[in-house]
């Protein structure tokens, strides 16, 4: 019998419950019950069991549909889920598939009978009192010690400081003098922001993204030295941990990050517990008054940057569109000129990341969007066979979830009737216990038909993603014909914009050899177009530019100043 391991735990330092440790559990049961568990079939769960929407739990969920496995494989019943409603879907589910549940804590698996599914949402209810409990306790017990002046919770510690030895207020490191020397020049010299990072490069001071990078490796390669971490997680963390690390220079984004921090600099810093905030006194790096200086210029840039994202023009496929290259996505720009561009947001000084991918014409890839739309309405058929292709390959999991939202609602339906006799025993002649008793159960089905209901909810919101509607699609059938001379002749932006939503066309733009490219998505199909020979910077590259483009506000060509080519 083919096996899944399921191993969860929802923090990093839970030892009673480690990954490390449930996976040997469910290996030795497996053994010992003959249960055979591909490496590929244990599916490590770092997500809270609150939810029924984990990622490591949809692809279990997946093989269970597929018939691809016979047993699922969990330490103890909280590790699967610590709601009712989540577990008696999971477990129905599981159920209705032939599927068997094996619980490593109770030695045996979980028969389809009315004691088994006591116990087993009696664990799960039980559970779910305790971590609330448990979060009550930690929550107060947080906001004693914040009140004290103490900083508690995961606060991330600003550039130039770390947590000190008791973990309950920060110290000040090597890196504040560099942090003190930023602000300054920022607030108090008023030295551009361009100019920092220049002082910045040239003076070697490690970002902020390379201090993180280095503290986090450390953190892991010692936690992987005393077997609290395995390979395999040291590997996922150290990939994580990269995306701190970027290209390991300054850059507007980390710069902005400091100076918006000044408070904490300053020597106050706040968090919240529970939605309720707190202010404690840390080390100091700069003065109140000098802080005051960084806020005000702080203001100041703030309002340069708001006015400077006022879109002036339009771009048809703004807010669709990704860079091949670096995955990332691509903003609109536009010179003083008038000239309109897409610019991949890594090709700046404010990203991380500096992507190579040159700005490219407006009007070229929204050229080739009108015509990649003329195709589709002008060929109709073959637009509603891709539609038809899409639905059908999400068909199943559509049903599966209409299964899933009937199963709830056959759920809320019995305990609202439960609930209701409840209050009707209330009405009762009854002496305290009594009341105390059925006070109780009434509470307990409250919450329990909130959870079903919020569960309903999720169920209904994840049936309802589909981006086009038939109605919308088999409109299109008729519209090629109609609209016929509209599409080969229209220049209007609107028309053409909601085209691009009505279809839900996204699109990436990248480079072939010495060609650029723009790969269109609609129901999962990419359609190629080739638009631009690459040509070296220089004389032919600007007269390029402005042979291809004119200022929306004038229709006979203008030359392009050199200052406006990036």
């Amino acid at each position: 019998m083919i096996a899944a391991i399921y191993p969860r735990t929802s923090k990093e330092n839970d030892d009673a419950f480690s990954i490390s440790s449930q996976i040997d559990a469910g290996l030795l049961y497996a053994q010992t019950h003959g249960l055979t568990v591909p490496p590929e079939f244990i599916f490590r769960e770092d997500f809270t069991g609150r939810i029924i929407d984990r990622p490591d739990l949809t692809k279990l969920r997946g093989l269970v549909r597929a018939g691809k496995v016979q047993a699922v494989i969990i330490y103890a019943t909280d590790r699967l889920a610590r709601r009712v409603s989540v577990g008696e879907i999971l477990l129905d589910e599981l159920f209705s598939y032939a599927v068997q549940l094996h619980n490593v804590s109770w030695g045996m698996f979980v028969r389809d009978v009315p004691e088994d599914r006591l116990r087993f949402n009696f664990e799960t209810t039980f559970s779910g009192f305790e971590r609330d409990k448990i979060v009550e306790r930690t929550t107060r017990g947080k906001k004693k010690k914040a009140s004290q002046g103490f900083v508690v919770g995961n606060n991330h510690a600003a550039y130039g400081y770390r947590l000190n030895s008791t973990k309950d207020n920060f110290e000040t490191t090597e890196h504040a003098r560099i942090a003190r020397e930023i602000l300054l020049m920022f607030g108090v010299y008023h030295i551009r922001p361009v100019d920092i990072l220049g002082h910045l490069e040239v003076a070697g001071h490690p970002s902020p993204g390379v201090v993180e990078y280095k503290r986090l490796t450390s953190l892991y390669d010692e936690r992987r030295a005393s077997g609290r971490l395995t390979d395999e997680a040291y590997e996922q963390k150290i990939v994580t941990a990269k995306r701190f690390l970027g290209n390991g220079t300054w850059s507007l984004g980390s710069l902005y990050r400091l100076v918006s921090q000044v408070d904490m600099y300053a020597g106050k810093f706040t968090f919240t517990v529970a939605g309720e905030s707190f202010t404690v006194a840390v080390p100091a790096i700069i003065t109140e008054e000098q802080a005051e200086e960084v806020r005000k210029m702080r203001a100041v840039t703030r309002t340069r940057v708001e006015r400077r994202r006022e879109t002036k023009y339009e771009f048809l496929l703004a807010r669709r569109l990704r860079c091949e290259h670096c995955k990332r996505t691509i903003d609109v720009s536009y010179s003083q000129e008038g000239y309109l561009y897409y610019r991949c947001s890594g090709n700046s000084k404010r990203a991380s990341y500096i992507c190579h991918e040159r700005p490219i014409a407006a009007k070229l890839v929204d050229a080739k969007t009108h015509e990649f739309i003329r195709e589709l309405l002008l060929n109709p058929r073959r637009l509603f066979q891709w539609w038809q292709e899409q639905n059908s390959a999400t068909e199943e999991a559509r049903q599966q979830v209409a299964r899933e939202i009937a199963a709830v609602e056959e759920k809320v339906k019995a305990t609202t009737e439960k609930y209701h006799r409840t209050l009707d025993r209330l009405t009762d002649n009854l002496d305290a216990d009594e009341v105390a008793y059925y006070s109780s159960q009434r509470d307990s089905l409250k919450q329990l038909l909130t959870e079903y209901r919020e569960q309903g909810e999720q169920l209904l919101e994840k049936r309802n993603r589909a981006a086009v509607h038939e109605e919308v699609i088999t409109d299109f059938l008729t519209m090629g014909q109609e609209y016929r001379e509209v599409l080969e002749s229209s220049q209007d932006f609107t028309f053409w914009r909601g085209l691009v939503d009505d279809l839900d066309i996204t699109a990436i733009l990248g480079r072939e050899d010495d060609h650029r490219f723009v790969e269109f998505i609609v129901f999962k199909k990419v359609r190629r177009r080739l638009y631009l020979i690459e040509k070296p910077k220089g004389a032919a590259y600007q007269q390029e530019l402005i042979e291809t483009q004119t200022p929306e506000h004038n229709t006979t060509t203008i030359t392009i100043p050199k200052n406006a080519i990036r």
